[in-house]
């Protein structure tokens, strides 16, 4: 019997990186999009490309992403629907991402989300105060956070569904 659901961000949940969209506040969306391409081409080892991007929203406030999410929150076909039938029937969602917590938990309060797993960036009260190597737990942060849920939960992987 599936107790959880592990649901995947950009690309999956949503149809735009939105932390490329995030850094578009900036101005910094194509130069965001770029590292990223880098990362996945394997130019840029590590967390360093995440933490460029996100060291991008450095001096953004809360209110401006959820003004530019409320715009338009690129919710991919079928996530509301899938959504509320996980909540309907009692299924855990866990949404696990390397973006930043503040943008997660915009999707958490919009659609219901139950848990999400992320990257924790410095904060001067509402606005983003950067990033740095240290902020993480280790390159693993994402494997490990839906483990600490999931155990939490007492919920094993047989008993949970990825995508």
């Amino acid at each position: 019997m599936i107790k959880a659901v592990l649901i995947d961000f950009d690309g999956t949940l949503v149809t735009k990186d939105i932390l490329d969209v995030a850094c578009g506040i900036v101005g910094k969306e194509e130069e965001s999009d770029r590292i990223n391409k880098e990362f996945f081409v394997g130019k840029v080892k590590g967390l360093g490309a995440l933490i460029q991007r996100i060291n991008f929203l450095t001096g953004v406030s809360l209110v401006q992403i959820q003004e530019e999410l409320d715009e338009n929150a690129y919710l991919a076909p079928g996530a509301k629907e899938l959504m509320d039938f996980l909540n309907k029937e009692g299924i855990i969602s866990i949404l696990n991402s390397g973006n930043i917590i503040p943008i997660l938990e915009y999707y958490r309060k919009t659609l219901g989300i139950t848990h999400i797993v992320g990257t924790h960036p410095k904060m001067d009260g509402s606005v983003i105060a950067g990033i740095s190597e240290e902020d993480f737990s280790g390159p693993n942060f994402k494997v490990e956070g839906v483990k600490k849920i999931l155990g939490t939960l007492h919920i094993s992987a047989e008993e949970t569904l990825a995508l």
